[in-house]
């Protein structure tokens, strides 16, 4: 079949699960699974990070994709880092679910419900300094009174890193220290939630202080590096893939693709490949990008359509079938292409379609 392939290398997978875990030692692990695993298929990612023995658990960003893996005879805890809607009995009640807790209207929701035969276990979210979601610290004192009062059944408590991947640690410093702050208000309290956690894989590579008792391991785990500098243990765990279907003779003076974008300066074989922006290719790429096959890079020529790209063939021996890397090989890895087009790694992995077929290695 002529579709666009991701390879899903979970043997890689496993291998970045491992070293993040040689890292952290004792902590928690709790990987990042939101976006269709950004990009890789959640179930599968799922599947495997569920067999380890190193992973304690996930964390998603809606209700949808904890319900999306509920399937799967999931009994660690699920983690919903974002909004949640508390009139939801269904998650309410699945003691695997665990919803956060970003405002005191979110906490007046839960205590207002009618259901009060499970307590339900839910963690706190704090702003530290990413200014989104969460508890302003201000707010602390108060918070820790309604949860005393209330007898909310808190076991995680949260915040999130804004610039851990830039080379100054001052602000990540500042963030890391506020919450240890907060964590005291609480732990004055006797409030002690069995999951605390900041760090992010930037967090996880870069600030040893981040790591309380749990991480979140999100990009590093699929093997990309979240500063875009190269870090040999990490191995990329997706390769993008398109099939050659048609090969052309182009004489000189001829233009390619939508718009005449490129014109031929002399006489050039020309391949078509079956993939486009539909399928995820960022146009980023018009007549500015290259395909690897078998190690020689193919120059696209002109712009990326919906359904197709083209490139110069040279007198390559590669034949209609035969699949060209997009990333994901030595030539094309993520770190280099957000460096050359400024367009950070998670862009390209969590906008491949559905169009694209996973094959898992």
């Amino acid at each position: 079949m002529f579709n666009p392939i991701a390879e899903i290398d979970l043997q890689n997978l496993a291998l970045n699960t491992m070293y993040i875990k040689s890292i952290i030692g004792n902590k928690h692990l709790f990987p990042v699974v939101k976006a269709n695993a950004y990009g890789h298929g959640i179930n599968h990612v799922v599947k495997l990070l569920n067999k380890l023995e190193s992973v304690d658990g996930f964390c998603v960003a809606t209700p949808s994709e904890a319900k999306s893996i509920l399937h799967l005879n999931i009994k660690k805890p699920i983690f919903i880092l974002g909004k949640f809607d508390f009139n939801n009995f269904e998650f309410i009640n699945n003691k695997n679910i665990v919803p956060t807790i970003h405002s005191f209207d979110d906490l007046k929701r839960l205590i207002s419900q009618e259901n009060q035969e499970i307590s339900p276990k839910v963690q706190i979210k704090i702003d530290t300094g990413m200014g989104r979601m969460g508890f302003e610290p201000n707010d602390i004192p108060l918070l820790i009174d309604e949860i005393l009062k209330n007898k909310v059944n808190v076991i995680g408590l949260w915040s999130h890193l804004s610039s851990a991947d830039e080379q100054n640690s001052d602000y990540t410093n500042f963030q890391i220290d506020k919450f240890k702050s907060i964590i005291s208000l609480f732990s004055n309290k006797r409030i002690n939630p069995k999951y605390i956690h900041i760090a992010n894989s930037s967090g996880i590579l870069y600030h040893p202080n981040s790591y309380f008792n749990t991480v979140r391991p999100g990009i590093s785990l699929y093997g990309i590096s979240p500063n875009n500098k190269f870090n040999s243990n990490l191995k990329p765990v997706m390769k993008l893939k398109v099939p050659l279907i048609k090969i052309k003779l182009i004489k000189k003076g001829n233009s390619i693709g939508y718009n005449r974008y490129y014109k031929t300066t002399s006489f050039e074989k020309i391949g078509t490949f079956q993939g486009g922006y539909a399928d995820g290719i960022p146009t980023i790429l018009n007549n500015n990008g290259n395909l690897d096959f078998n190690g020689s890079l193919l120059p696209i020529r002109g712009k990326i359509s919906m359904d197709m790209v083209a490139c110069s063939l040279f007198n390559l021996d590669i034949k209609v079938g035969d699949y060209a890397t997009l990333w994901g090989s030595e030539s094309l890895i993520l770190e280099n292409l957000s460096k050359k087009y400024k367009k950070i790694s998670y862009e390209f992995l969590v906008n491949l379609s559905d169009r694209v077929e996973r094959v898992y290695l």
